[in-house]
């Protein structure tokens, strides 16, 4: 989670179930990480900043699936339970918005890849609002 430029929350950590596919992957993280998300875009609304939440995805079924909830489940991906729709529901309400992100510019892989060289360094310095 970044705030201006830098990150104020990062993570990484194993999913609590196990996924068939990065769709899956992406719909689990996603509804991991909305909770502490909600939870800080609305405390600092209340001490009076405008914030607004942006889930950047790489992964455009994904991104598909989280925006029109059930109706863009097949019979791939009707095992998910409907908590997993959540992000869609935040979306309706008008809370969060879902943007896509190429995955050559997302930085959270810095979180869950091994990166090296350039990639590595820019997204480190990103993350820790570094300029060199």
């Amino acid at each position: 989670m970044t705030l201006g430029s830098g990150a104020v929350i990062s993570s990484s950590k194993k999913h609590k179930l196990n996924t068939r596919s990065s769709t899956e992957a992406e719909l689990v993280a996603t509804d991991d990480a909305a909770s502490p998300m909600l939870w800080t875009s609305r405390f600092l609304h209340e001490q009076g900043y405008d914030v607004k939440t942006i889930f950047y995805q790489d992964n455009r079924s994904a991104i598909l699936m989280e925006s029109n909830g059930c109706s863009s489940a097949g019979k791939h991906s009707r095992h998910l339970d409907i908590r997993y729709f959540f992000i869609n529901d935040l979306k309706e309400k008008g809370l969060v918005s879902i943007k896509y992100c190429p995955t050559e510019e997302m930085v959270a892989d810095y979180m869950t890849k091994p990166l090296h060289g350039s990639k590595f360094t820019k997204f480190r310095n990103m993350i820790m609002n570094q300029t060199n």
